[in-house]
């Protein structure tokens, strides 16, 4: 199936040609999959960043 997207929320959300469709709980999120997968990586860096604060002595 396809969905269409008006034109005004695509260039809001800055969506291009290729998308990532995320489950959040109790909805969907429709990301342009470069911005998913810069999203991703910030927040791997992030929590790679506070393993020691969650889990002190965890090597």
């Amino acid at each position: 199936g396809r969905v269409t997207i008006p034109t005004a929320l695509r260039e809001y959300a800055g969506l291009g040609r290729e998308l990532a469709v995320i489950g959040a709980g109790t909805r969907a999120e429709i990301w342009d999959a470069e911005a998913w997968n810069a999203y991703l990586t910030q927040k791997e860096t992030e929590f790679s960043e506070t393993d020691d604060e969650v889990l002190p002595g965890l090597l």
